[in-house]
């Protein structure tokens, strides 16, 4: 999750990525589509949140994405394709040459979170991340 929420807005709680056409805008820390907001929010809080609580809460962002996260690996059965999934809805194979509105692949989508994932490694190894989660 930290890897996916690194690469989508470094952190960035409060970010608001382009409107889409289609989804609206990608909210967050973990930048979930508003058109997904309603209906995974309800799955996970048994409630629907608005965009504007969304944005001002890192928790309720985590548990969110969390439950999401979760469903897409017991789903897929590894993190490739939850990287791929949570870029364009689909695993690596079905994704093809998609690419997000920005023009990034979901190959190099789940190479940066990849190597978010191997730079987090390496900080924990060296003891750069004691006391954080």
């Amino acid at each position: 999750m930290q890897a996916i929420r690194t690469v989508e807005s470094s952190g960035n709680y409060g970010a608001v990525g382009p409107t889409h056409p289609r989804y609206g805008r990608a909210l967050g820390g973990y930048q979930i589509m508003e058109a997904n907001l309603p209906a995974w929010s309800q799955q996970a809080l048994g409630r629907f949140v608005n965009a504007g609580e969304f944005l001002k809460d890192a928790a309720l962002q985590g548990l969110i994405a969390s439950k999401q996260m979760a469903k897409l690996f017991q789903k897929f059965g590894n993190w490739h394709d939850v990287a791929s999934a949570w870029l364009s809805g689909r695993s690596m194979a079905a994704a093809g040459n998609a690419s997000d509105s920005l023009g990034t692949t979901v190959r190099e989508y789940v190479a940066k979170v990849n190597s978010a994932m191997g730079q987090m490694s390496d900080a924990v190894k060296t003891g750069a991340t004691a006391g954080t989660q």
